[in-house]
């Protein structure tokens, strides 16, 4: 049985990005191929601290729209990095934080369903409240150099349109009721 994966390194590419590429159909049509898997990371902070709570990232997003969108932190997994090592990592170059592998809270695997995606995503949330501070360096893409983080409001998360962010913070609640609760109050 052929893998989705497969099928789709034999057709046409029309534009390869590294990441990602977007290859011919037969019915020509188009579709994008994001070549590795990658996670996203929902900061947090416990409470105890004035509101907001959530570290979000700020930037264009072109499949939203050309304006500065929330969005989780996200990124591809390199290599022999683990999801873990991932998570970390994107932490560190997005949003200048550097924290403990136990602060991560795994939230599950998130399958992309659009046709001709073969991607897989772990999702986590990270306790933030004692990070340390270093300089966000970003991946050096258009994207993030324009891209700032923020906190923001649990109110301002359920108004945004990035479903990874959504299902990050609907698994985070369901998961780890306690230490959501914590981040609302």
């Amino acid at each position: 049985m052929k893998t989705l994966r497969k099928v789709l390194s034999a057709l046409e590419t029309l534009f390869d990005a590294g990441w990602f590429s977007y290859v011919k159909l037969s019915d020509e049509t188009g579709v994008i191929v994001e070549k590795k898997d990658g996670v996203t990371v929902l900061p947090f902070i416990k409470g105890g601290v004035e509101k907001p709570f959530y570290l979000l990232h700020e930037r264009m997003a072109a499949t939203l729209s050309l304006a500065p969108t929330l969005c989780s932190l996200t990124g591809s997994i390199d290599g022999d990095d683990s999801p873990f090592d991932t998570a970390l990592r994107e932490l560190r170059e997005e949003a200048g934080l550097v924290i403990l592998a136990s602060s991560l809270y795994p939230l599950g695997e998130y399958i992309h369903t659009y046709k001709g995606c073969t991607k897989k995503t772990w999702m986590f949330a990270a306790n933030v409240t004692n990070a340390y501070p270093v300089e966000a360096q970003g991946d050096g893409s258009a994207v993030e150099k324009e891209a700032f983080c923020q906190y923001h409001t649990l109110a301002d998360l359920v108004n945004c349109q990035d479903a990874l962010l959504l299902a990050s913070l609907a698994r985070f609640q369901n998961m780890y009721p306690r230490d959501f609760q914590q981040t609302v109050n």
